[in-house]
Parts: structure tokens; sequence; C-alpha cells
């Protein structure tokens, strides 16, 4: 399993913010497929104990990269890190190459807005879709050989550290 994206998140949380919702939107964003949208849910089913439901597709502007912090203007959401507590999240699923500022990732959460790349191997939209919901749950990334880890030694981790444990929320199967 290989986690080569970069990720982003600025801040760590307290988890009793975020224990308040479970709820997932998946939502399809420019190019995707109806299995790009059940990928998504068949990794919630396998990692996550929670409700989920689809969502319309979202069309945005065409340029070779879609542009995260334009899509959150857009939907008049934050452009920084920013979880709401009974504000359900919302995944974004494309196959387009994501950017946000001057950085191409291959997902980024944004609190209750998330955006995944799908591509390359099962496993590493999983790892990367994990690692962004932990986001959202207030997870921060972590210096140990764990799946929040961003140094590119740990790239090929799958599953958390004992410190990333303690702070999931209980609807975390992984």
């Amino acid at each position: 399993m290989i986690f080569k994206s970069l990720l982003l998140c600025p801040f760590i949380f307290s988890l009793n913010v975020f224990s308040q919702t479970n709820e997932i939107i998946i939502r399809g964003l420019n190019t995707h497929t109806k299995k790009d949208l059940l990928l998504v849910k068949k990794i919630l089913d396998k990692n996550f104990d929670c409700k989920y439901s689809f969502a319309n597709a979202l069309t945005a502007k065409k340029t070779d990269r879609i542009q995260t912090n334009d899509i959150q203007i857009y939907l008049k959401e934050s452009i920084k890190f920013k979880r709401y507590q009974n504000k359900p999240i919302t995944i974004f699923v494309t196959q387009e190459k994501l950017r946000t500022k001057n950085l191409n990732v291959a997902g980024i959460s944004y609190g209750n807005q998330i955006y995944i790349q799908i591509k390359n191997s099962e496993n590493y939209v999983e790892n990367t879709l994990t690692h962004e919901l932990s986001h959202s749950f207030g997870l921060d990334h972590c210096s140990n050989k764990c799946l929040m880890s961003i140094d590119p030694k740990n790239y090929n981790v799958t599953t958390f550290c004992s410190v990333c444990k303690k702070i999931l929320p209980k609807y975390f199967k992984k």
C-alpha cells in the first residue's frame, strides 16, 4: 500500500468538538465515474462507522488542475481548516489533479470539505481518504511511523501509531 500524497492541515483540535456528527456526503467533482464514488463508499464501509449519502456532482472551472481554494470560495466555505460540529463532511471525488495554493495534492481536508483524487491503486486512495478524514476528526500530522505522517520514509505505512489510535473517534475501524 503506497501513500505518496503531500497533505495539509495546520491545526489540531480536541475531539469533543468533532464527535457531534459522523455524517458524510459523497459528491463527484468534474471528471469522475460511478465506480469512483462507489470506491469511496467501499472505503468508508471498511474503515468507518458512519452514515453517508450521495449528492449531485459539482462542476468546477476547467484548468490543468482543480484549484480547491477556488471551489471553497465558490461554495462560500473557508479556505482555512474549519470544522463545524453539526455539519456533515462532504467528500469531493475526482480523477483530475488537485492543487491548493501553489501545492499539488492527492487529497486535502478543509474540515467539513475533503477533496480526493482517484488515482493509482485502491490502497493509495484508501490511505489518502483515511488520512484526510482523520484531519476532519481532529488528528494533525504525526512524526511517528503512522498513517498521519508526511515523512517520505513513512509513505508505505497503512495504520495509525498508538498515539493517534488513542485520539481517534470511536467510529474509526482502523
